[in-house]
């Protein structure tokens, strides 16, 4: 063990992944290159010391052995494809792992690095929401103060290996030591532990069984933390963020509502108008990267909404057209054309009886967007877009056939 011991402290992962970007020094993103093809080298000769009987034995030393290995599976940035081809190659023996293997995991190597800031909102014993916030007024700063589980970069890594390992009915016997951590990511300040945090809940939602989520009050907290990322703009993450957590709001929601039920409405409802209507376009409008995003959303939004989001279309339809018709001394960026085109699209498929009285409108935009594209460089992606909202234009009101209107 002697020799294994010595190559697990080249897989130590340097705190300094969890810093910023712009807060790592070129020193230190050297220092972590170099980190990275040490640990490449320890990978290697884990696995050429066979450690199988090792990782199969559930002694302590395995279970540490196994929390050092795991975080090297996955997509983040201390990882390459070789890194991640040898750890799961030396993971391959312990397919599927036992609830309790995942359990020492989780009772071992992710919970200490939360006790120190427990969720204000959980109870740490069971996993269930609380009825108010523990601690009062002032758990809540405490909660961001004392979090020395940022200084452990790969705990996200971990806590995903065990949601993605356990099974389905195992899941209420450990729900105190997955959700906590998965909560407490979630609800961060800092906008690359939300991603992490959102991606968790995905990887949740494949999982777990909806009535736990629903006994234990935990879909109330994932509801409200999920519509709170529209609320975390100005940020370098914020883009990312929306980008990831409304697909991933939208399938909590049909994890946690019936088809067709009122819920499923208001809470889709909720999302359109308070979130990214009410939210990221009243107060990031000159963010032009997030208003993209989030028009690039709205597709997947209407075909879950369906005619029930015309009562959004007098916001909606300008804010389209807004980014479609060219002005002088505005610029805006052709992938944020596109989204808006295609947005335009899925808005006229999913709502054609609503549509009628925005046709006019919809016209000029799209016919003064085509003369700039021709004036200009010819763009086949554009053209391919523009027509394609022209054809369901018709599609949707037959009568500009009928007036003898060719589009395009």
């Amino acid at each position: 063990m002697a020799d294994v011991t010595s190559v697990l402290k080249t897989l130590e992962i340097p705190s300094e992944f969890s810093l910023a970007e712009d807060a790592k020094t070129s020193d230190i993103t050297l220092q972590l290159r170099i980190w990275k093809d040490f640990a490449l080298q320890g990978l290697r000769e884990l696995q050429r010391l066979n450690l199988e009987a090792t990782l199969l034995s559930r002694s302590t030393d395995s279970v540490s052995t196994l929390a050092q290995i795991i975080p090297f599976e996955g997509t983040s940035e201390w990882t390459s494809e070789s890194h991640r081809t040898i750890a799961q190659e030396l993971l391959k023996p312990l397919a599927p792992p036992d609830a309790e293997l995942v359990s020492e995991i989780l009772i071992q190597h992710v919970k200490p690095a939360f006790m120190t800031a427990p969720h204000p909102m959980l109870d740490t014993e069971t996993g269930r929401k609380l009825p108010r916030t523990a601690g009062g007024s002032l758990a809540t700063q405490d909660f961001y103060e004392h979090q020395r589980w940022k200084s452990k970069p790969w705990v996200a890594d971990l806590v995903s290996w065990c949601i993605r390992n356990l099974a389905s009915s195992d899941y209420e016997r450990y729900w105190h030591l997955i959700i906590p951590p998965t909560m407490t990511m979630l609800d961060d300040l800092n906008g690359a532990w939300r991603i992490r945090g959102v991606e968790l809940v995905s990887e949740l939602l494949e999982h777990v069984p909806p009535e736990l989520l629903r006994r234990t009050g935990v879909d109330r907290l994932i509801s409200s933390s999920l519509h709170n990322v529209t609320g975390f703009l100005h940020n370098p993450e914020t883009p990312q963020l929306i980008e990831i957590a409304v697909p991933v709001f939208i399938q909590f929601v049909k994890k946690t509502t019936a088809p067709g039920s009122s819920a499923r409405f208001e809470e889709l409802s909720s999302l359109l108008g308070k979130g990214i209507i009410g939210t990221v376009w009243a107060y990031a409008s000159r963010d032009q990267a997030t208003i993209e995003v989030s028009v690039r959303c709205l597709p997947h939004i209407f075909s879950e909404l369906g005619i029930g989001a015309a009562r959004y279309m007098k916001s909606i339809v300008p804010q389209l057209l807004f980014l479609i018709v060219p002005e002088e001394f505005r610029v805006i960026p052709s992938s944020s054309q596109l989204a808006a085109l295609s947005a335009l699209t899925a808005l006229i498929t999913h709502m054609p009886t609503r549509i009628s009285g925005w046709k006019a409108d919809i016209l000029d935009g799209v016919c003064r967007r085509w003369v700039v594209t021709q004036e200009t460089h010819r763009n086949n992606e554009m053209e391919a877009a523009l027509k394609g909202v022209c054809r369901a234009l018709e599609a949707a009101c037959p009568e500009l056939k009928e007036v003898g209107l060719s589009l395009f």
